[in-house]
């Protein structure tokens, strides 16, 4: 918890302060769905409870919550993009915030066999790393009161099981001959994960371009097997 305080918070503080020393008229943040904890409906929307069960859920939810504060007390706009699982090219696979993509792939690719925490019916909602560049960018040029915050959902609004995962990343591994194990569900991960993008459409005129087929595919040439 110490050394996640330290990444996210403390880190987080250190560039408000920037914002105000170099008059930044604009912070978009990388924040993320693990806020909601448990989801008491989905698909989730930015109107749903906050109720953290992880200390990174709990420091991006408190990040937001100063950015907020001090937008409105230094004058700078506040837009927190709350992510749900990315994935891409270059994410490595053994890091803390590692996505279960890339750990599959990896596994797969080295003939390893899998670990399901759970049944592997539990969904997430995949979004591709380039569509998130893309919500970046728009968050950044579009226009936003002086003072004003706005959060935004950041997913692609659909969701997929990680069965149906493994199954679509197989069909890149055809030599892949081991075992999916399962194993009890782990604290801290909740059942079923899926982004209303409402708001993100309507606010930053955000529209996915990436499904997860079309992501993975991009994600697996970039490994040059």
């Amino acid at each position: 918890p110490r050394e996640a305080h330290h990444n996210n918070l403390s880190a987080t503080i250190a560039v408000i302060e920037l914002c105000k020393t170099l008059n930044i008229p604009k912070l978009v943040f990388a924040s993320s769905a693990a806020v909601y904890g448990n989801p008491t409906q989905v698909p989730i929307s930015e109107n749903q409870p906050t109720s953290p069960i992880s200390p990174y859920g709990l420091q991006k939810l408190v990040s937001e919550q100063y950015a907020s504060l001090f937008a409105k007390q230094i004058d700078f706009s506040f837009v927190g993009l709350r992510f749900f699982n990315v994935f891409g090219p270059r994410q490595v696979p053994n890091s803390p915030y590692s996505g279960v993509i890339s750990i599959f792939v990896n596994t797969m690719q080295h003939s390893l066999p899998i670990t399901i925490y759970g049944d592997g019916t539990q969904t997430r909602d995949f979004i591709y790393v380039k569509d998130v560049a893309r919500a970046f960018a728009k968050a950044l040029t579009t226009p936003l009161e002086s003072g004003s915050c706005l959060i935004c959902n950041l997913g692609t609004g659909k969701s997929t099981s990680l069965l149906q995962l493994v199954d679509s990343i197989k069909t890149y591994f055809p030599q892949w001959k081991s075992e999916t194990k399962f194993a009890p569900p782990r604290p801290g991960d909740i059942k079923h994960s899926q982004a209303d993008i409402s708001i993100a459409s309507s606010c930053l005129d955000f529209t996915p371009q990436w499904s997860v087929e079309s992501g993975l595919q991009r994600l697996i040439e970039s490994l040059q097997l």
